[in-house]
């Protein structure tokens, strides 16, 4: 009896501390999805040095001594597994390095010599692609009409509501419909976004009034899908539109395809990164990174430039050279038009 309580003890102990350090993550971040992304590391690891026996409920502070070899041989099991960026594989590591420090000082181990040998492995800077406003409609077509597809509306809808909202992933999947507010014409929709911010999105109370197709009776979450059915979505948009794989077109596209979208019609930095809920404008730059600014210098454009040219050209010239224009600047322009007409 008294070797069951000494067991116990032993075993608290170590959950204990490691829950303690997962909720002052929370405490810091203020996100459970901050804290429940270190946990899920966490758990990967502690799983992978006990040979897949124990979860970390029940370790004990024998199963948490490491080798000198033991993280080294596990950042190398995460490159050997072949689904991990780089970037990634450095992310899981740190949270295992913060917790080992907390068991130090709790005198739980002794020696953390094992993590000063850890290089970082290379990042390479792979950003997401962007889908053109024309790939946009050719993957909605194709979503809502493709045959013997499970919930096609709701994907289509989930597609069209992350590129008008920007709206990530994990915000799109935890919406419920009641964190809608109608106000006159418009919709504000309430969202705790990443960092556990705001984020207040608007959109026409007539594209509100279509996603409505997609309400259940008695569900409360608006998009009730898996992140599998969604993977497997975007598997088969990025093979109909048979787009290059080094354009890297993940579901991720979608909201970044929004935002570059918002810089086209503003050409507005600083709106786009409100629209895109940043908090450093530096992300926003590289989410538009190569985007045409569509800006000379002052005496660039001085040159043989004449304000009142379009008052003097044919219609059909001033025609041709709107069709030249990208779909946002033609749409600016429309916008001009119908409240004139209006």
């Amino acid at each position: 009896m008294l070797a069951e309580k000494v067991v116990m003890l032993n075993n608290s102990k170590v959950f204990n501390e490691i829950k303690r350090f997962l909720d002052n993550k929370y405490l810091i971040s203020e996100s459970n999805n901050t804290r429940n992304e270190y946990e899920r590391d966490i758990r990967q690891f502690f799983y992978y040095l006990t040979d897949g026996k124990k979860d970390i409920e029940y370790l004990t502070i024998e199963d948490i001594q490491l080798s000198q070899d033991d993280i080294e041989d596990y950042q190398l099991y995460l490159v050997k597994l072949n689904k991990y960026a780089n970037r990634t594989i450095n992310r899981k590591l740190a949270p295992i390095k913060e917790l080992y420090k907390r068991f130090e000082r709790r005198k739980l181990v002794s020696d953390l010599s094992m993590f000063k040998d850890i290089k970082r492995l290379k990042e390479t800077d792979k950003s997401y692609g962007v889908f053109s406003i024309e790939e946009v409609f050719k993957a909605l077509d194709f979503v809502k009409n493709k045959p013997r597809s499970r919930k096609r509306l709701t994907k289509y809808h989930l597609i069209r509501f992350t590129i008008e909202t920007r709206a990530r992933l994990e915000e799109c999947l935890s919406l419920e419909w009641n964190d809608f507010e109608v106000r006159g014409n418009d919709v504000v929709i309430h969202i705790v976004a990443k960092g556990n911010k705001d984020f207040k999105p608007r959109i026409a109370k007539w594209f509100y009034e279509e996603l409505l197709e997609i309400k259940k009776e008695n569900k409360k979450k608006v998009f009730d899908i898996s992140k599998n059915s969604i993977q497997a979505m975007m598997n088969d948009i990025v093979e109909h539109l048979e787009v290059p794989e080094e354009r890297n077109l993940t579901f991720h596209s979608w909201r970044k395809t929004g935002g570059t979208f918002i810089f086209n019609f503003t050409k507005d930095l600083e709106y786009t990164r409100k629209a895109l809920n940043h908090s450093s404008i530096s992300t926003t730059q590289k989410y538009i990174e190569g985007v045409d600014y569509g800006i000379y210098g002052m005496f660039s454009m001085q040159q043989n430039y004449d304000e009142n040219l379009y008052k003097k050209v044919e219609l059909t010239d001033l025609v041709k050279a709107i069709d030249k224009l990208d779909q946002a600047e033609k749409m600016r322009i429309n916008m001009q038009l119908t409240k004139i007409l209006n």
